[in-house]
């Protein structure tokens, strides 16, 4: 945008008395050429309103003053001073400072006439750096600017050339009934992470009451969820923080299998002992798995530690990944497929669930060819009551938009889409399709 006008920054100072109790009145008349380029950025693609701000630059035109030095009351027959009139020194005669403001276009007819009229209320702030009118002193100058633009134009009408080849689509999926199944796969890891200055499973970690064992089921995760949930995949954090349960659930089905758990902690192997204990004390207590079969062992650090010599980066991150409980075991049916030893990950869990449908579907428009005819397209969606839609350019023969983005806060609708192909020469071709859409709910 590029606003150019006569400024006025005329001004009255209060009255001042001076020592001879006479009164002092002060008034300037500064006037500017004004040079004021902006960009403009409309953040809603749908709404009128815009946000603006640049550089603005003054030249002087004007810098007058009227100085009046009154007579003491006191005195009334005294003879009046003379009105002094002149022009201030000093003056700056180039100022560089900024404005930012906001505005909106308000359509005064109809958008397929070609000539167009918008109404276009602002208003804008300038702020007082760069606006001291003089060299000396410290006279400045904050502007706050309510007004309104009005914008006219003139459009060309679209010309049309020799239809080509392309073929134009519009695919609106409707809602699935059904339930969509989907099978996902977590992988798990064969640690248990135990927080600073406790031997205590923390409260991450899911533990079941002795009752509850027998309707377990490591497929079935989303019954038994963490106290508390942060950021990361729920099912995923779910599926983690159920590692104990999935481990006597296991344990319970395959009674040949055994398990080395192998405590370490920063504190000495005493204590990583303590944490092993804990957790085999869940699984014999609570899963009634054979004390027989889990063996524990103490460590001051992992037998492969996070923490390495030398390092100097995250100590404290890496320490808190050392204070653990790793479970180790030669049985197949605990661990991931072609892995063994002491650090290989426990077999991942399967989980069979039901997906929602997504809150929005994707309108597929299809031009088919479009790419060797034209230079470029885009599309005019009209509704039922006339309102126009711009999406595009596009220069790919396929584009998918969210049906939220076209339809708003409608739960469906009826549109005409205008497809508009620029050839080489710059001449226009349309096509045209009729869909209807309606917003997808779960």
């Amino acid at each position: 945008m590029l606003q150019t006008g006569y400024d006025s920054r005329r001004g009255t100072f209060e009255q001042q008395i001076t020592p001879c109790d006479c009164p002092v009145d002060l008034s300037t008349k500064l006037s500017y050429i004004t040079v004021e380029p902006s960009l403009r950025f409309a953040p809603f693609k749908t709404s009128g309103f815009y946000l603006m701000g640049g550089p603005r630059l003054a030249f002087n035109v004007k810098k007058e003053f009227r100085y009046e030095l009154g007579i003491n009351p006191a005195y009334p027959d005294q003879e009046k001073n003379p009105v002094v009139n002149g022009n201030l020194s000093d003056v700056k005669q180039t100022l560089l400072s900024m404005q930012v403001g906001a505005g909106y276009d308000i359509p005064l007819n109809s958008q397929d006439n070609r000539n167009q009229f918008i109404l276009s209320p602002f208003v804008t702030y300038q702020p007082y750096f760069g606006q001291s009118p003089r060299s000396i002193e410290t006279m400045t100058v904050n502007t706050l600017r309510v007004g309104a633009a009005l914008k006219f134009g003139r459009g060309k009408p679209n010309t049309t050339a020799a239809t080509s080849d392309v073929q134009f689509s519009v695919n609106s999926p409707t809602n699935i009934a059904a339930d969509r199944r989907v099978r996902e796969t977590f992988p798990l890891r064969n640690y248990v992470f135990f927080n600073q200055g406790s031997t205590a499973i923390p409260d991450r970690y899911v533990l079941l009451e002795k009752s509850q064992v027998k309707d377990f089921k490591e497929d079935q995760l989303e019954v038994f969820t963490p106290k508390s949930l942060s950021g990361r995949s729920e099912r995923e954090m779910t599926v983690y923080y159920n590692v104990l349960n999935i481990l006597g659930d296991r344990l319970g089905k395959n009674p040949s299998a055994s398990i080395t758990l192998v405590g370490s902690s920063e504190n000495g192997p005493q204590e990583g002992k303590v944490m092993a204990e804990t957790v085999k004390s869940y699984l014999v207590n609570i899963f009634g798995i054979e004390a027989s079969r889990i063996s524990i062992e103490g460590r001051s650090k992992p037998k492969l530690p996070s923490e390495q010599p030398g390092g100097t980066k995250e100590l404290e991150l890496l320490r808190e990944g050392d204070r653990r409980v790793s479970i180790e075991s030669n049985s197949p049916a605990l661990l991931m497929e072609f892995q063994s030893g002491p650090e290989a990950a426990l077999k991942p869990v399967e989980i069979k669930a039901i997906q929602e449908a997504p809150l929005d579907s994707y309108v597929t428009f299809t031009a088919v060819g479009s790419d060797k005819a034209y230079t470029s397209w885009s599309m005019e969606i009209t509704d039922d009551k006339g309102t126009i839609q711009n999406f595009g350019p596009y220069m790919q023969d396929s584009v998918s938009i969210p049906g939220k983005s076209i339809l708003g806060e409608r739960p469906k609708g009826t549109y005409l889409v205008t497809m508009l192909g620029t050839k080489a020469d710059g001449s226009i071709e349309k096509r045209e399709a009729t869909v209807n859409m309606a917003l997808w709910t779960p």
